[in-house]
This record gives C-alpha cells, sequence and structure tokens, in this order.
C-alpha cells in the first residue's frame, strides 16, 4: 500500500511540477507603466505620444503595439503602424514602446494592446481619471525644456489662455514630428549639462522636420555656446549663424530697451561665469536686438530666421541664470522674445471670437468643415424644418382639429380625423426622406499644397468629405500627387478623422455620444520601410445619408525647376521675376507680399515666368483686397464676414491670411486649430507667396482600393513660398 502511495505522490508531484512550467511558458508580457503626451499633457484633437513599458514573460515577447482612443464622434478608433514596428523582447527584459494616437473626447480614455501574431496577448484599460487632463485644442501650447521660465505667467492673458508644460530634458520626447503637432513653440534653454539627456538623432530630426513644417523654436545658448555650436553638434544646424565666441563682458542697453525696460539689467553684480554671451558671425535672418544701442550696438542678442515654414528665435544669452532671474523686465523680456512684436488688437482677439456660438462653431475650421458637408446636388435637411414640421404637427393634431371639430359639431369625427392626420404626416416624412435620400456616394475634397523654394520643403494638407447614401465601412486612404511625377517613395502621409473645436455637436470638448454605433475601425500610420507604407483608415463605419470627414497632412522635399529672382530697387520696390514651375496651370493667381496683392487676369501655364514690373497694373492693397473693401458713394464699405457663407474658395483665402485680413476683429472667428495655414507672418518678411488654384491635382481619394470617381466637388490650391535677396540691384 505504502508502494502504491509513494508511486502516486511522485507522479502528482511531477505533475504539478509539468503543469506550473507549462503556465509558466504560457505568460504574457505585462503593460507595466504610461506615459501619454508631453510633460504629462495631450489636447484633443491632435497627435499624442504614448510611452508603454513593457516586459516580456517568460517567453520573448514578438509583436507590435496597438492604442484605441475614441474620435471626435464617439467611434473607437485603433492606432498601428507606430515607428517601433514588430519589435522582439527578450525573456523577463523591459523596452519602452512608443505609439501615437488622437484624443476626440475629454472622457476617451485610452486602451493599450500588446498583439502576437496569434492575437491580443494584452490589453488594459486606463480610464479618463488616469489619464493627462485634456486641454482644449483652441489652447496654445508652448515647451520649455531645461530649465524653468516661468513663462506661462509672461505669456497668458484673459483673452488667450497658454499652457506651458516644463521637461528637464529629452527623456519624453516625440521620435516623430506630429508628437507635436498643435504646439506653438518649443523654447530651449542650454545652461544645465542634463538638458541633453535622451536626445538622439530621430528625436532631434524630428524636432527639426516639425520646425520646417511650421513650427517655432526658441534657443537660448549663452555659456555654452562652444560646446553646443561645434560643427557636429545638433544644434549648429538651427542656429542662424556660426559660432565666432563666448564674451563675458557685453552691453546690457540692447536688451533693455528691446524689452521696453525701465530697470537696467545689473551685469556687474552676476556671476561672470553665468552671464556669458554667444557670439556668431555669418548671421542670416532678422537682428532684432544687439548687446547695445546705435552705434554701440556690434553684436546680435535676438536674432529671427525662416527656416522651411518655420522660425528660429536665437538668444544669446541663459535666461534662466543671473542677472535675468531677478531682473524686473524679465517677464516682459520673455513676452517680446516668445511672440515677437504684437499686433494692435490682438489682445481682444480672443474674446471677439468666444461670444460666437450660434452657428455651431467658433473656429475658421469649423466654417470650412461646414462648407465641405455641402454636397451639389444633395438637400440636407434642415433642422429647422422638422422643428417647424413637429410644431405645425402638433397644432393641427391639437388646437385646430378640435376648434374645426367643435365649429361644425361634429366632435365624433376624430375618429377620422385623428387616424387621417397621423397616416398624412407619415406619408409626407416617407416622401421627404425619399426624395432627399441621395441615391450614390458624394465626396468633397480640398487640398492646399505648399512649397518653400528656398528649404525646397513641401507640405500639402488634404480634406475629403464623404456622404454615404447606406449604412457601410469603407476603407480610405488620401494618396497625395502634388506633380505629375510620381513621389510615392518620398511623401510621408498621416490620414485621420477630422476634428470640430468646440462643444457642439460632433465637437472636440463634448462628452456626449452621438452615435450607438460600437464597431470599431483602424487608422495606420505611414512606416518608413524599405519602400515608404502610407497612412490609412480601414473598416469606417458611416451612417445612412451621413457624412465623415478626413484630414491628412503629408510632406517631403523635393527640387523643382524654379525661376526665382525678386529684389527691392534703389527705391524699395519689388523688381524681378518667378514662375510656375509645375507642368500644369494654375488659375486665379495671386502673388502677395507685405502690404499688397497682385489680383491676375487668367491662368499662368506650365513653367511661365512673370515680371513683376509688368504687372503693376494689377496691385491693390492686400488688406482692402482680402476685406473687399470698396468705395461706394465716396466712402469704404467692406464686404461683412458671414459666418453662414460656405463659398469654399473664399473660406481658403481667409486660411491662408486671416491675420492680415485683420484676424478675429474681421470674421468674429478664431484661427487655432490648423493654424499653420496662415501663412500671414511670411508676407512681413523678404519673401512672396504665388496663390493659384489647379485642377485634377492635389491628392486623390482611395476607397476600398480604388480612386473615388464620386467626387462632387474639388478644389486644389498651390502656394508658393519665394525669397527676395537682400541686396538691391538697379
Amino acid at each position: 500500500m505504502a508502494r502504491w502511495l509513494n508511486l502516486l505522490w511522485t507522479r502528482f508531484s511531477w505533475s504539478l511540477i509539468l503543469f506550473g512550467g507549462s503556465l509558466s511558458a504560457a505568460e504574457a508580457p505585462d503593460i507595466l507603466e504610461l506615459e501619454v503626451g508631453v510633460g504629462d499633457q495631450c489636447q484633443l484633437g491632435y497627435w499624442t505620444p504614448v510611452r508603454v513599458s513593457v516586459q516580456a514573460g517568460s517567453d520573448a515577447f514578438s509583436g507590435h503595439l496597438e492604442l484605441a482612443a475614441s474620435d471626435s464622434d464617439g467611434l473607437r478608433a485603433v492606432y498601428s503602424g507606430f515607428p517601433d514596428g514588430d519589435v522582439e523582447i527578450p525573456v523577463g527584459k523591459k523596452q519602452w514602446l512608443t505609439g501615437y494616437v488622437r484624443f476626440g473626447r475629454p472622457d476617451s480614455g485610452l486602451t493599450v494592446r500588446l498583439v502576437a501574431d496569434d492575437g491580443v496577448v494584452r490589453e488594459r484599460d486606463y480610464s479618463p481619471s488616469r489619464l493627462p487632463e485634456m486641454i482644449r485644442s483652441t489652447v496654445d501650447r508652448v515647451i520649455v525644456i531645461g530649465a524653468e521660465l516661468n513663462l506661462e505667467k509672461a505669456l497668458n492673458s484673459q483673452q488667450q489662455p497658454v499652457k506651458v508644460v516644463h521637461i528637464a530634458d529629452f527623456s519624453s520626447f516625440p521620435d516623430r514630428w506630429y508628437g507635436l503637432e498643435g504646439v506653438r513653440q518649443i523654447m530651449v534653454t542650454t545652461s544645465h549639462p542634463d538638458f541633453l539627456k535622451g536626445l538622439n538623432e530621430a528625436r532631434f530630426k524630428a524636432l527639426e522636420q516639425w520646425l520646417r513644417l511650421g513650427g517655432e523654436i526658441v534657443i537660448c545658448i549663452g555659456s555654452r555656446g562652444e560646446e553646443l555650436l561645434s560643427p557636429e553638434s545638433y544644434w549648429s544646424r538651427l542656429v542662424p549663424g556660426h559660432f565666432q565666441f563666448v564674451e563675458r563682458q557685453w552691453k546690457t542697453s540692447g536688451l533693455e530697451m528691446y524689452a521696453g525696460a525701465k530697470d537696467p539689467i545689473e551685469l556687474a553684480a552676476a556671476d561672470p561665469g553665468s552671464s556669458q554671451m554667444t557670439v556668431l558671425e555669418g548671421i542670416q535672418g532678422r537682428i532684432e536686438a544687439y548687446d547695445g544701442v546705435g552705434d554701440a550696438g556690434q553684436r546680435p542678442m535676438v536674432i529671427r530666421q525662416l527656416v522651411g515654414f518655420g522660425q528660429v528665435i536665437f538668444v544669446a544669452v541663459d535666461l534662466d541664470r543671473a542677472p535675468f532671474v531677478d531682473w524686473p523686465a524679465r517677464l516682459r523680456l520673455l513676452r517680446r522674445i516668445s511672440l515677437g512684436e504684437e499686433l494692435v488688437g490682438a489682445s481682444d482677439s480672443g474674446a471677439t471670437a468666444a461670444q460666437v456660438s450660434h452657428f455651431g462653431y467658433r473656429d475658421l475650421s469649423g466654417q470650412l468643415r461646414a462648407a465641405l458637408g455641402q454636397f451639389e446636388g444633395v438637400t440636407l435637411v434642415r433642422f429647422y424644418w422638422i422643428v417647424g414640421l413637429l410644431a405645425f404637427y402638433i397644432v393641427l393634431i391639437g388646437p385646430l382639429d378640435y376648434w374645426l371639430l367643435k365649429k361644425w359639431d361634429r366632435f365624433h369625427w376624430s375618429w377620422i380625423t385623428f387616424p387621417s392626420i397621423v397616416v398624412g404626416f407619415s406619408l409626407l416624412s416617407l416622401l421627404m426622406s425619399m426624395s432627399f435620400k441621395p441615391q450614390q456616394m458624394h465626396v468633397n475634397q480640398l487640398d492646399i499644397v505648399d512649397y518653400d523654394v528656398q528649404s525646397s520643403q513641401l507640405r500639402g494638407t488634404s480634406w475629403a468629405y464623404v456622404l454615404s447614401p447606406q449604412p457601410r465601412t469603407y476603407d480610405l486612404q488620401i494618396k497625395p500627387k502634388p506633380m505629375e511625377t510620381p513621389l510615392d517613395d518620398q511623401l510621408s502621409c498621416l490620414c485621420c478623422w477630422q476634428g470640430l473645436p468646440g462643444n457642439g455637436l460632433g465637437g472636440l470638448s463634448t462628452r456626449s455620444t452621438s452615435t450607438s454605433i460600437k464597431q470599431q475601425y483602424a487608422i495606420t500610420l505611414p512606416q518608413q520601410a524599405a519602400t515608404l507604407v502610407p497612412g490609412k483608415i480601414q473598416g469606417l463605419p458611416i451612417q445612412d445619408d451621413s457624412c465623415r470627414g478626413l484630414n491628412a497632412r503629408w510632406w517631403t522635399n523635393c527640387e523643382l525647376d524654379v525661376v526665382s529672382g525678386l529684389y527691392f530697387d534703389r527705391q524699395g520696390v519689388l523688381q524681378g521675376e518667378l514662375n510656375n514651375p509645375f507642368s500644369f496651370s494654375l488659375h486665379d493667381c495671386r502673388i502677395y507680399h507685405r502690404n499688397q496683392v497682385y489680383v491676375l487676369e487668367g491662368a499662368v501655364d506650365a513653367g511661365e515666368v512673370l515680371r513683376i514690373s509688368n504687372l503693376a497694373d494689377y496691385v491693390r492693397a492686400t488688406e482692402a483686397y482680402l476685406l473687399r473693401r470698396q468705395l461706394v458713394q465716396r466712402a469704404e464699405a467692406i464686404q461683412s464676414w458671414a459666418q453662414d457663407d460656405f463659398d469654399v474658395p473664399r473660406i481658403v483665402e481667409m486660411l491662408m491670411f486671416h491675420n492680415k485680413a485683420g484676424g478675429p476683429r474681421y470674421t468674429k472667428l478664431a484661427h487655432h486649430y490648423q493654424q499653420f495655414l496662415d501663412m500671414s507672418e511670411q508676407l512681413d518678411w523678404n519673401r512672396v507667396i504665388l496663390v493659384g488654384r489647379a485642377k485634377g491635382q492635389g491628392s486623390d481619394l482611395l476607397t476600398n482600393g480604388a480612386v473615388s470617381k464620386d467626387i462632387t466637388g474639388r478644389w486644389t490650391y498651390y502656394r508658393l513660398v519665394f525669397p527676395i535677396s537682400s541686396a538691391a540691384t538697379p
């Protein structure tokens, strides 16, 4: 008996060992930590970086990361195709994975999934309370890297709040530029050596690409100029000059005047090692402040330079060290450096725009969305039609029916009149539904293609609005084609849903769910492999007679056959020539420069060269043109901006040069969401912008793998930014 018990015990023990070993072998990888946003901040409607710490189990993990969040319509979108791609994590090892997601609702929450070949091996849901606070899409964001500067106090105003986040180094910095989407400015202080921690080539390329596509960087380099601006340094690629030397003694009057300060900078009381100045030579850009004034000012202190569609501001001292930390005018200096010369009336722009809400949008992008939602040949049922019919139905079935039957003394007829009214209105509703129902898919598409001649930077922004006649799912992809020469292997395209700022129906700030659809759809980001894999949307559900909006941003560098010979003559008048470098004609062309615009008649053919001296008869004042100002009975009349006007070309014109038209003072709308489209500031530099409309270019919308044939409305605009030579030519 003892022998049999011993045998059973031995077999039971081995079974436990084998069973435990099988459990250990099946142990899934674990999600240890989660970091959302930059500096624990994220913004609604913009791409947000998500870093996930993953530890492999007893088996190595081979797979990829997926993220899921709600879009602006409350649908769940699953994001994949991140830069890390498929990863291999050895047994028991930890690794940080980076993904990107767009939050469309404040109460979206986040789902993190680890996916292997055989499916999801680990999934974890994070409620909104476990995520950073969602910043509104119309709030300006500024990132300070390095030492704290108290910049939020310097920039915030009652009308336009600013969110400033401080990060000590680059450890949590995104490795793709779109992780910085929605950030207006990045300010880098360099006095502490630890600020470089985590900086690698991928993160610096993300910073550089974000700058070239329209970002703004402030770089403060004082005492460490020799170290940070060596030829092999990252920062030497961004500063507007070449390092010369570090100066210990410099004049303070230039910065004092620049900041409008009453109190002097006490340079003598500061530690000589902390108050040094980096001197550059071979300056490119606009010098805004010297170390002195008049003839005493010799060395640049504040320099601005355009880089692609963005801007670099170089400050030759360390603003986080003495003598600036205790200087009473420090906040004024920070504000002037960050904002530049503020436009007159800019302080009340936010308040003006915030007063308007009865159209369902407060931002210019909302009016564009409403315009692209109007389809030629399709009559949309208006909300007030339904309200009017319901009101008439209630009056007819109640007081009017009672009054007529009482007048005729035929109350027993109500057995006939009541069902007749119900049936009649039901038939009327059915007839209206059948009459107004679209019979096929309709698409409105808009493309704005920008090309900077000096940097060869090309960027494009596309919108596509799809109206579905019946409930179904779509695979959608925007394929850029800015030129007839294929650029498929060079262009990166990021495609996603289009948001609406505000808390109206479908707005980014609303917390209510406007749809009962529980189906998820997939958004794949562009991937750089052996060949460039473009981003796309798969399985997007669109309800019966409903419209969904898509937005794509795409970019590359390419050389065009450009004729660019613009200069100022001795009288300061613009002269020279420029051309249309494309192989197709541009129509409705306008040439913008400072406060003038040349309104051209006819098309500018492919390769055609325009001489500025031949266009004198077409010149107008920029503001007068944008405001459609005319003389009526010896008085100036301005065409008021109609927020319910859905003229797409007119809205696009305002998107391009909103500030030049007076900004919110004219439109009574803000232009914060997608404000990178506004090139008003470029006109104040030595730049000329040629704007023209093309036919059939820009991009194609692929529906279920094929180019869509259901385009109802199509608008494609090109903007070419030409430099002006600083040297006068006779």
